[in-house]
């Protein structure tokens, strides 16, 4: 990119400098956040733009779909009765963060205090908000292609196919994700086959896009670069331990027809030869002694998973070791805050980094964690994180 400083003099500022900085195109770069309204149909074309935002927050999350919330000024120039109404698009453009595109829902106006306030959802709302067809049975196709079909059946949404997205995991057997929103037939989806899908958005000054992208795990493995220490990128940092989700065993219990055709529980109890390895509180380095003991008598929990849709004896073997891996409730929480001078822009949901707490747990705690949702504020300089133990 490139400067450009202009200096002149006038009575009352003998030296004035201003200086433009430029990308590659010659297009001034905007600092902080930028929001515009924009139409509620593609191509999404802008209405107008919102001068006077403040107190802008946004919501990115890994599942599901995120929030937003805003206020402006009643007197902004742009705040017309065309251009902020429910319905419409809101595009939040940060130079810290890829764009946000949420749907207007909520509008309340504070008379005396001369502002109005925008809320409402990210738009991976609209697929939760669309039925899929009664008869959408699949078999023997790739996870990737099934849920380029059922975005389909969501039309009209403005969210198409990304040309990005991956084949992922082959559907053995069938399974009917029929008469059910097409966010939760994709989430079903995702579970079965262990996939994630997410949206990706494009924003410009004449429109924007959104996609939808399938994958067999969305975000990047980014702890040789990205370390957030206690005391130096993170503004907040807290730390706790939960017993609540160790279990001793697991029995999962597939499908069938009838009670009797269904195949007997399989049971993966915690033993010094299972694949697994004996029970651990917290899948860390730094436990090795406790990770070593056997539960006692307190924790050694049973628990009961049904899994309608699998009879397949070896498939519930391995739900029941991946249950006995992975926790049904973290074991491990962190509640953490960026400061203004950690790299907010290169953290997204999925991705995994480290965390560095020398003050946590009694002798420090070093954690390989993935990112769940991400809660920048350019106004506070804070951005905050929700993470869980990454067991990938």
């Amino acid at each position: 990119r490139s400067v450009y400083s202009f200096e002149g003099a006038s009575a009352k500022a003998p030296l004035l400098t201003v200086e433009y900085i430029t990308d590659a195109n010659y297009e001034p770069v905007r600092f902080g956040t930028v929001v515009t309204v924009r139409n509620d149909s593609p191509p999404f074309e802008i209405l107008a733009e919102l001068r006077t935002a403040d107190d802008v927050d946004r919501l990115y999350t890994l599942q599901g779909w995120g929030q937003f919330g805003l206020k402006l000024a009643t007197a902004d120039a742009q705040a017309l009765r065309d251009t902020v109404r429910e319905g419409l698009i809101v595009a939040i453009e940060s130079t810290h963060y890829p764009p946000y595109l949420g749907r207007v829902e909520r509008i309340d106006q504070a008379l005396a205090e001369g502002t109005t306030e925008l809320a409402g959802d990210g738009l991976s709302r609209l697929l939760y908000e669309r039925q899929t067809a009664p008869g959408a049975v699949f078999s023997q196709q790739a996870a990737g292609t099934i849920a380029r079909q059922l975005l389909q059946q969501a039309t009209p949404t403005g969210i198409w196919p990304s040309p990005r997205s991956e084949p992922g995991r082959s559907i053995t057997g069938e399974i009917d994700l029929g008469g059910m929103s097409v966010g939760d037939a994709l989430d079903e989806l995702a579970e079965r086959t262990g996939d994630e899908w997410w949206l990706e958005s494009t924003v410009d000054r004449r429109h924007a896009e959104v996609f939808l992208r399938w994958g067999r795990r969305r975000g990047l493995d980014k702890r040789a670069s990205l370390s957030f220490r206690q005391g130096h990128d993170l503004a907040l940092a807290a730390y706790g331990r939960d017993a609540l989700g160790v279990a001793a065993s697991v029995t999962v219990i597939g499908g069938g027809a009838t009670v009797a055709d269904r195949p007997a529980g399989v049971r993966a109890a915690l033993r010094p030869s299972s694949a697994v390895g004996r029970g651990t509180i917290t899948p860390a380095r730094e436990d090795v002694a406790r990770a070593s003991a056997p539960l006692g008598p307190t924790l050694a929990r049973e628990a009961v998973q049904y899994l309608p849709v699998d009879s397949d004896v070896s498939a519930l073997a391995d739900a029941a070791r991946t249950a006995l891996e992975r926790p049904t409730t973290a074991s491990e929480d962190f509640d953490l805050s960026l400061g203004p001078a950690a790299p907010w822009a290169d953290i997204e949901p999925g991705d995994v980094v480290q965390v560095v707490l020398p003050g946590a747990n009694f002798g420090g705690v070093t954690r390989a964690v993935r990112v769940l949702a991400v809660q920048p504020d350019e106004s506070a300089g804070e951005c905050e994180l929700a993470v869980s133990l990454d067991n990938a």
